[in-house]
């Protein structure tokens, strides 16, 4: 188990957590969700474009969760930025289409009303 208690996050001049406690149990996925500005939509775009999910799948909503809580997984915040790069680097040619798709489905994913806890398995 892991306890948090009065966390505070300033990356930069901007204020992104203040005061926050958890407590994250093991065998239980936790994720955090910030406000618009903290960072978390550019993350999303980052794992589901490093991730093997592709837009030919026509994936589900549940499907984009998965592949992007794996990506995170697998390659941390910073890895999976790292990868955008590397591959924006070495194939710029349809990197940047890659990344219009994942950053769209993330958005579409969870800004969805009900939320990212909702699961929906309609396609995108």
């Amino acid at each position: 188990m892991i306890e948090v208690e009065n966390l505070s996050k300033r990356p930069g001049e901007k204020l992104a957590v203040d005061g926050l406690d958890f407590v994250v149990q093991p065998g239980i996925v936790t994720g955090f969700l910030g406000r618009n500005g903290a960072g978390t939509g550019a993350v999303w775009a980052d794992a589901l474009f490093v991730s093997a999910l592709q837009r030919s799948d026509n994936p589900s909503t549940g499907q984009v969760r998965k592949a992007i809580a794996a990506a995170v997984r697998a390659h941390g915040r910073r890895g999976c930025a790292e990868r955008v790069a590397q591959e924006f680097g070495d194939h710029p040619e349809t990197a940047v289409a890659r990344m219009r798709w994942a950053r769209i489905a993330a958005d579409e994913v969870f800004a969805s009303p009900a939320g990212p806890a909702q699961d929906r398995e309609t396609p995108m």
